[in-house]
């Protein structure tokens, strides 16, 4: 079955690949443009005002924890479309153990800017804009968690994202952009395999996990409360969302894809909405 090839994976080690590490008052971004593709970042403890933080390369930035390095502002993912008919190079940019504060922003802590408004991707699979994409064991704050679109294999593990609405803080005018559908804790778009896992999301005005146009998602053992529209959500999408627990939501879950199993959920209120001949 489709579903069960969005599993985890790891980056493999680049051959010739160099660490570099940043202190606290040194650039990260000066690190990331001096940088190779498939070199490591390790960002020390501290707290780094970045603005926007532009990679444009496969490479992984890893922080000394998500509780001692702290990142205020956001992270964003540029790569050019690649020709049709073809793949690109299979290379990771993953990011990891970081405190992400975008609170006071408009837009996704991590997010995906390709520059063109031409969807990369076919639903038979390619071409996208970038290969692999993980975030895991990070801290996200903002009004929009993760948006990854156009990505071959995208996973998000073992996270922490906490909305507005948990926040204590008022977003300020103009932060929202006025469609609440955008504002999410997880958000794929027009993805390959997805996987979502072992995730804790709380507080955000639109879903808590929202997959749209993805060739084959998984969604297990997500913890998500308080968000104003679903806990999961996934349209035009095989998904597999099972072992979640979806408290305080407006509704749990909502499925209006060509494929679904949605089992062994723990939903309060129960309100779930599946297509005929889902299950």
């Amino acid at each position: 079955m489709a579903l069960l090839l969005a599993v985890s994976f790891s980056p493999a080690a680049t051959q010739g690949a160099t660490t570099h590490y940043v202190s606290e008052g040194e650039s990260i971004q000066d690190a990331i443009t001096g940088a190779a593709p498939g070199d490591t970042i390790v960002i020390g403890p501290g707290e780094y005002s970045v603005g926007q933080l532009f990679v444009n390369k496969a490479l992984t930035l890893q922080g000394s924890g998500a509780e001692d390095t702290v990142l205020y502002g956001s992270i964003i993912l540029t790569s050019l479309p690649v020709a049709d008919g073809q793949v690109p190079p299979h290379e990771y940019n993953t990011i990891s153990a970081i405190t992400i504060d975008n609170i006071g922003q408009s837009g996704a802590a991590v997010r995906i800017a390709t520059g063109s408004t031409t969807p990369a991707q076919d639903m038979d699979g390619g071409p996208y804009y970038l290969s692999n994409v993980l975030v895991t064991d990070c801290i996200i704050w903002s009004v929009e968690g993760i948006y990854l679109g156009c990505v071959e294999r995208a996973e998000v593990r073992t996270t922490q994202l906490y909305g507005f609405e948990i926040s204590k803080e008022v977003p300020p005018e103009g932060v929202l952009d006025g469609d609440v559908l955008a504002e999410c804790g997880i958000h794929t778009d027009m993805c390959g395999t997805v996987s979502i896992s072992s995730n804790c999301l709380m507080g955000f005005f639109g879903t808590g996990i929202w997959t749209e146009n993805c060739s084959a998602v998984r969604i297990v053992n997500n913890i998500v409360f308080g968000c104003d529209r679903y806990g999961i959500s996934a349209d035009g999408t095989s998904v597999m969302a099972t072992n979640n627990t979806l408290v305080s939501n407006n509704s749990a879950i909502g499925v209006r894809s060509v494929t679904a199993a949605v089992a062994n959920n723990i939903t309060y209120p129960p309100f779930v909405l599946l297509q005929p001949g889902q299950r």
